[in-house]
């Protein structure tokens, strides 16, 4: 669990859960955590699960629909998992570029274009400083 104690939201007063793997359960941090009033959950065993979270957090606590907002290792996990309905994308008008570089989603994509997931445009809103997109899940 690599979440430092004294990160501000273990110390705020907002509603926090944090979410981690068997493979990385701490059970002293874990502890730590929840002596501060915030809750911690286990999904998954080397990566979260997002099937068994989405399914904890609704039955815990009522939370039916997520917002994740992450890098590309994150991105392929969800995408992977097939949980995502919405898709928002914020287009920066910069190039930054360089095969090092974080892409919407890593991982190991999909080679058969049957597996891959589509989605439709909804809306495009152009901004002064950037252009935010939405994207629905085809079904």
């Amino acid at each position: 669990m690599d979440i430092p104690l004294d990160s501000n939201v273990l110390s705020d007063q907002g509603k926090t859960i944090i979410v981690t793997t068997e493979h990385g359960r701490d059970e002293d941090k874990i502890s730590q955590i929840r002596e501060r009033g915030k809750n911690c959950l286990i999904c998954g065993e080397d990566t979260v699960d997002f099937v068994e979270l989405e399914h904890q957090l609704e039955e815990h606590y009522g939370i039916s629909d997520l917002m994740v907002e992450g890098g590309g290792f994150l991105n392929w996990h969800i995408f992977n998992q097939d949980i995502v309905d919405e898709i928002i994308l914020m287009q920066l008008p910069i190039i930054i570029g360089g095969s090092s570089n974080i892409t919407l989603v890593d991982g190991d994509g999909y080679q058969e274009l049957g597996l891959t997931k589509r989605f439709k445009v909804v809306e495009i809103q152009p901004k002064d400083n950037y252009t935010l997109m939405r994207y629905k899940k085809v079904i």
